[in-house]
């Protein structure tokens, strides 16, 4: 099943955390606060995990996060 089927989403985000996920294959976790003055003012991190199975994993567990109503589409 792709990732753009329905329920979908590539970006999930909050206060503390972000993640996306590009085709199942690769995953970027981090903290970033995503506002202008955020990215100004803040100095952050991230984890970038190519291959494996946590990037499929992880669309799979936003996809049902976002079935179930806890998170929307952002992008």
């Amino acid at each position: 099943m792709s990732l753009s089927s329905t329920c979908s989403s590539r970006l999930l985000s909050s206060r503390k955390l972000f993640l996306t996920v590009a085709d199942r294959r690769v995953l970027l976790v981090g903290s970033a606060n995503l506002t202008e003055s955020g990215v100004r003012r803040n100095l952050e991190a991230g984890v970038l995990v190519t291959g494996g199975t946590a990037p499929q994993r992880a669309a799979e567990h936003v996809r049902e996060l976002q079935c179930r109503g806890i998170v929307t589409q952002l992008v």
